[in-house]
């Protein structure tokens, strides 16, 4: 009798610990759902289809672009960018940055990206970055996107826009002041939440719940 009763009660257990953790992946899976889902477009470049040139303008020691944002309650949630390697490390380092009158903040980095694995020119590659802190963007504020070299030996072009439209941009100049440059527009695409901060603390509460019922399951299990 006393290994049936262990027996049944080691299944029920069992069942209610399978039961939590459907709950709790349920539980994520919305979660995220609803971050994804509410993305918009807050800035965009590419044309129809993620259509661009498949040249572009040879990164250097670094260049960015300056981008400005409508409307209120955004959070970054990803970047995507256009890039082809000529010759030595293929990689490239990803920041936005702030501003500081006018001119980029290479001392505030809101988030930093490292993409490694960029093809070789003719061929080039769309890479999606996905933001880790979902920085708050400011309506009316400057933010500059700049792609730096990831390697000294690092030789990477940022494909330009396929409507070949010109746009200012800066230019690095060997880490000492910035230039204009209105000869090209490299290709990229920025996108947005206005859910992050109603989403997240929601999905952590449920993360909670679940850790809590697990955890009670366990318990008793041992029990």
């Amino acid at each position: 009798m006393k290994k049936s009763f262990f027996r049944m009660s080691f299944i029920n257990n069992s069942g209610k610990t399978n039961l939590t953790l459907i709950l709790l992946l349920v539980a994520l899976f919305m979660g995220l759902s609803s971050s994804v889902l509410a993305d918009t477009m807050v800035y965009n470049s590419f044309g129809p289809g993620d259509a661009y040139r498949s040249d572009g303008d040879g990164i250097g020691t670094g260049q960015v672009i300056a981008v400005n944002f409508t409307g209120t309650g955004l959070f970054l949630t990803e970047v995507d960018l256009a890039f082809y390697s000529s010759q030595g490390t293929p990689s490239i380092i990803v920041k936005l940055l702030g501003d500081n009158g006018g001119f980029p903040d290479s001392f505030t980095v809101l988030e930093q990206w490292t993409v490694s694995g960029i093809p070789t020119y003719p061929t080039s590659q769309i890479f999606n970055l996905t933001s880790i802190t979902n920085v708050p963007l400011t309506s009316g504020v400057t933010y500059w996107l700049g792609a730096f070299p990831g390697a000294p030996d690092t030789s990477v072009g940022w494909n330009l826009n396929s409507q070949s439209f010109v746009g200012e941009a800066y230019s690095f100049n060997v880490g000492v002041d910035w230039g204009y440059s209105w000869s090209y527009n490299p290709v990229f695409r920025i996108m947005g939440t206005t859910t992050v901060s109603a989403v997240e603390p929601a999905t952590i509460l449920l993360l909670g719940l679940g850790l809590m019922g697990l955890a009670g399951a366990r318990r008793k299990m041992r029990e």
